[in-house]
């Protein structure tokens, strides 16, 4: 390609403007610049592929080498991406449609349960069973410093003022720490890797090729050679960030800062001091907590007690401020300090301190309980008298759903997230139609977030399996407006003419992939619901049918419209 398109030049007398082209590109045309290596390069740097932004048939921006390369593994990738796309759409559909089947039957089978009486209806071990009651707070846990779960606090007398009345208790130790951050990132070239350390400062102070002086001698010349391949467009593939300035400052932190920094000098300059290698006197950083025992906390009349499983699922989000002491506050020389006590820590708006000034190594201790007025259970009945399984209800096999996950839910409880009932979580006091309606919630809005990752990794597969023709489309177009980029009057118009062709290829390729997507999306999640739920699915059938149908409209029209073209070129040149 650049041979002919250098004989189409030197024979309509373009020979200076391919001199200027050769010293301003570095020969990307005859493929030597932009790292490209053009058909004359060889095929180690590019080779013949190399269809770069400023080369001929493999001239520049990286090298078509390179090209190819990503476009052969894209289109790997997009074979295994589609499939899989597919099967996770499938799994999601099955899924749907059994959980809906679990918490259809739950809600038949359940039995309303009494606050008072745990022996009501006659019901056996492994029933499913609903209590809505208030709890009794006189069964909660008594915390205190003196409690095992504040190891470290012991010292710091009355540290609530009155015993705190909780379910369960929650403690955050953070330390103030020296923490290292990228002050100012460079960008380093590929090529630059070669060049020593101070010609690489002048280089990146002076930026791209085009701005040096290439007026000076042939050994200057020599000198800056390396300097002509900077001109590549594909600054992403030719650029890599390095930090090449680190900067340091305090910030409150739940784990152990670094023992170590890049600048060891600065960050002490900046911090004060080293980070402590343990936050000491009996405490760990970190978010810790403490429930009550399994069996303790019961309802009002003591019918139903809470088992460990349903402990641990409450939410621990109410704040307990602590209570400063009469002692004086003398902040302690070394941070952290050996020993907690009334006299190296202070109270600020009820978080616990061991300082006034920010200082590497100083402690904020807070406090949390979770206190609800009210529970809400469903869950199997054990064997134990007036508690529910630990285990949770297993619903029956069904067609296609074997080996359901347990029911087992509380309310109030903290949000969690699971794979197969996506995020879980309620407030304290729903009835019973109010819980089943939110567990019906949970289960849609986790399979229509299924639903449209998904569809978008199909979508995905299926471009990346069609990358190969906008590839080629677009290394031709580069090829053609390269032949013709010198002929005055003809080079501007071809250039026009090849982007409106490759935009109306990926527009093509974009929509056709995009029909093929949902069209098999459609398929696979009908397959399921026509064997699971036929009255759904045969709707979903139809539609994925028709957008089948629409995308091979489209890419057959598309075919007579190239073939009806490139007719039309054929008869011209016989004119």
């Amino acid at each position: 390609g650049s041979r002919v398109s250098a004989a189409v030049c030197l024979a309509l007398g373009g020979a200076p403007y391919w001199q200027q082209r050769i010293m301003s590109d570095g020969g990307g045309d005859f493929g030597g610049g932009d790292d490209g290596g053009g058909f004359d390069g060889g095929f180690d740097d590019g080779g013949f592929d190399g269809g770069g932004s400023e080369g001929s048939f493999g001239g520049g921006g990286g090298g078509g080498g390179n090209t190819v390369q990503g476009m052969c593994c894209a289109c790997l990738l997009g074979l295994l991406l589609y499939p899989a796309a597919l099967g996770f759409t499938g799994w999601n559909e099955k899924r749907a449609v059994c959980r809906a089947k679990v918490l259809w039957t739950a809600e038949e089978e359940a039995f309303d349960l009494d606050c008072n009486d745990n022996e009501a209806h006659g019901l056996q071990q492994g029933d499913l069973g609903y209590l809505n009651c208030p709890l009794d707070n006189a069964t909660f846990q008594q915390y205190t410093e003196e409690n095992s779960f504040f190891s470290g606090l012991s010292g710091v007398t009355a540290l609530f003022g009155s015993p705190v009345s909780a379910a369960a208790m929650s403690m955050e130790v953070q330390m103030l720490v020296c923490v290292e951050y990228c002050a100012k990132e460079a960008c380093r070239r590929r090529r630059l890797e070669e060049i020593d350390e101070q010609n690489e400062s002048e280089i990146m102070a002076m930026g791209t090729a085009e701005e040096l002086d290439w007026n000076a001698t042939d050994e200057e010349h020599e000198t800056w050679q390396p300097l002509r391949r900077l001109r590549s467009h594909s600054s992403s593939s030719s650029c890599r960030k390095e930090c090449v300035e680190w900067g340091y400052k305090k910030e409150w932190s739940k784990t152990l800062g670094a023992s170590g920094f890049k600048d060891n000098g600065r960050a002490e300059r900046a911090c004060g001091r080293p980070n402590p290698l343990s936050a000491g006197n009996g405490l760990s950083l970190g978010t810790h907590e403490d429930h009550a025992p399994s069996g303790q906390v019961r309802t009002d009349g003591g019918a139903w007690r809470l088992n460990d499983a349903q402990m641990k699922m409450l939410p621990i989000d109410v704040s307990v401020p602590a209570v400063a002491g009469d002692q004086s506050f003398q902040q302690a020389g070394v941070q952290p300090p050996p020993a907690l006590n009334r006299g190296n820590t202070l109270v600020s708006q009820g978080t616990l301190l061991t300082c006034t000034a920010e200082k590497v190594g100083c402690l904020r201790v807070s406090f949390m309980k979770s206190a609800p007025k009210t529970i809400t259970m469903l869950g199997a009945i054990s064997d134990q008298p007036g508690m529910m399984s630990e285990e949770g209800w297993q619903p029956p096999d069904g067609f296609l759903c074997k080996s359901q996950q347990p029911l087992n839910r509380i309310c109030p409880k903290k949000f969690e997230f699971d794979l197969l009932r996506g995020g879980t979580g309620c407030n304290e006091g729903p009835t019973r139609d109010e819980l089943f309606a939110t567990m019906k919630s949970e289960n849609s809005t986790t399979t229509w977030l299924y639903r449209l990752i998904g569809f978008l990794c199909t979508w995905l597969g299926l471009c990346m399996i069609l990358c190969p023709i906008t590839t080629i489309v677009e290394m031709a177009a580069s090829m053609l407006d390269n032949i013709t980029a010198c002929i005055p009057g003809v080079g501007c118009m071809v250039d026009m003419m090849t982007d409106m062709i490759v935009g109306v290829v990926q527009s093509l390729i974009c929509l056709i992939s995009c029909m093929c997507a949902v069209s098999s999306f459609f398929f696979v999640a009908a397959a399921m619901w026509m064997i699971m739920r036929p009255l759904i699915a045969i709707p979903l059938f139809l539609v994925g049918v028709c957008l089948c149908g629409a995308g091979c409209f489209f890419a057959h029209k598309g075919k007579d419209h190239s073939r009806d073209r490139h007719a039309k070129m054929h008869d011209g040149d016989l004119e």
